[in-house]
């Protein structure tokens, strides 16, 4: 066991484990850095190449903001890169060289090759630790935000519904929530929501009030524009430093709405079992579900999460994450994602001077992590129109609630967070014969048709 605080540059001993219930295993042999041999002898392309390569082959040409034509310029994505290549460096290399002995020289060569030749970009350089060598060897499994954000994922699922109908919606939340609600599945009911474009608002009964709220926007991802507000008193709240009533809370909340759409929830509080590793904030945990080959929800993925920008007291914007095992719900260890403010990973919580400093992590049980899994995929149940999902749920003394659903989920902490890549788990193996029918769907097209395609 690791000590207290002590960071570990090993391999953790808790890696990803996969479930052995699948109708098809996953070989923690598949090989990462380069196309390697299949059954057959004929070399397979690594995931996150494939990836990348469709990308630029076909999706990176539409331009889908016509506000922002000047960053398609001749010669503006490459100088924005070395900017970017630059800026990571500069914030980066010096704790690496301090860690790792790797010098800054070094890693700017490396660095340079990744963004340019592997088009894996400076930040996930360090993200991913490709300053070691055995990283480097499985950089082509990688998936980065360049492909996946940009419209990769968008076309894998308009194929998995057969480029018939809209997805299901997960970007307005208090569309998402009477969803969940028609099916019966657990979420946080909304008490105010007013949306700036229509201007209608939606208020619960006064009663429903008399708790401490948290305000975040209708359209926005993740913590975006969250606020805690607490209730003092029948009526009262503590708001921006000064004691209010609460048609002065909502009077606040409607001017806001002008601007962007709110909603008020209800707060949710953290299951006593691990309501230790946090102070303010509600945990929650990104669970990963994708349709499996018989077309059925899995669960694939697992990760704690503890947002440092939603507890004032520790003066932080680290996010922490930490593996969670999907079959067991054991954790693993506690990494951040900004490697240039802390680079390690721990078996205990790291955070200095709070009530959290030094509790255990690792290998301790996620709450009612059976449940979780099963509220995931009941979710996925109403939205199998996407391939894969990714959950964000909370565990509180009532039982798991789904906080959102993002159908286009970030791929780089994860990969942080257990220390692989996607082409190493189960999610990958899933999302491979995707990439395959997409490449052959593209090359159905003629010519003329795929060229005319690069271009919207």
């Amino acid at each position: 066991m690791i000590g207290i605080g002590n960071k570990s540059t090993q391999r953790s001993p808790m890696s990803f484990q996969r479930s052995t219930s699948s109708s098809t295993t996953w070989s923690s042999a598949v090989a990462l850095g380069g196309p390697q041999p299949d059954v057959g002898g004929s070399p397979v392309e690594p995931l996150g190449h494939q990836a990348r390569r469709l990308f630029d082959r076909y999706i990176r040409h539409r331009r889908r903001e016509p506000d922002l034509q000047f960053l398609y310029l001749p010669g503006v994505p490459q100088l924005l890169e070395i900017g970017r290549w630059l800026y990571w460096w500069g914030l980066t290399a010096g704790k690496i060289q301090r860690e790792h002995g790797i010098s800054r020289w070094q890693q700017l060569r490396e660095s340079w090759h990744f963004t340019w030749h592997e088009k894996i970009q400076a930040q996930l350089y360090y993200m991913y630790e490709l300053y070691l060598p055995e990283e480097q060897a499985r950089a082509g499994g990688y998936l980065t935000r360049r492909e996946t954000k940009n419209g990769l994922i968008r076309a894998v699922n308009w194929m998995t519904r057969n480029g018939q109908g809209k997805q299901t919606d997960f970007g307005d939340k208090a569309t998402f929530v009477a969803l969940l609600a028609q099916h019966r599945l657990p979420s946080t009911p909304i008490l105010f929501a007013r949306d700036a474009k229509s201007g209608e608002p939606m208020m619960a009964p006064a009663s429903a009030f008399e708790t401490d709220l948290f305000i975040k926007h209708r359209y926005g991802k993740g913590a975006q524009g969250a606020n805690l507000i607490h209730h003092t008193g029948a009526g009262q709240f503590h708001y921006h430093g000064q004691t209010i009533s609460r048609d002065q809370l909502i009077a606040d909340v409607t001017t806001r709405s002008h601007r962007t759409s709110i909603i008020v929830i209800a707060r949710q509080v953290n299951h006593p079992d691990f309501a230790d590793l946090a102070e303010q904030s509600l945990m929650t945990l990104r669970v990963f579900t994708c349709l499996d080959e018989s077309g059925e929800p899995r669960v694939v993925l697992g990760m704690l999460r503890i947002l440092g920008k939603l507890e004032p007291d520790w003066h932080s914007e680290i996010e922490w994450g930490a593996a969670v095992d999907p079959v067991t719900g054991r954790l693993g260890l506690l990494v951040s994602d900004i490697p240039h403010q802390d680079n390690g990973r721990y078996t205990h919580h790291p955070v200095a001077g709070r009530p959290v400093t030094g509790r255990p992590i690792t290998g301790r049980i996620v709450p009612e992590w059976s449940e979780v899994c099963r509220v995931a995929l009941a979710g996925h149940e109403i939205a199998r129109d996407r391939l894969f999902i990714g959950w964000d749920i909370a565990v509180t003394p009532n039982g798991p609630v789904i906080l959102e659903a993002n159908g286009v989920p970030d791929f780089v902490f994860p990969q942080r967070v257990h220390r692989q890549p996607v082409s190493e788990m189960r999610l990958g193996q899933l999302i491979s014969p995707h990439l395959d029918q997409l490449e052959r769907e593209i090359d159905r097209l003629p010519a003329d048709q795929r060229k005319k395609a690069r271009t919207q």
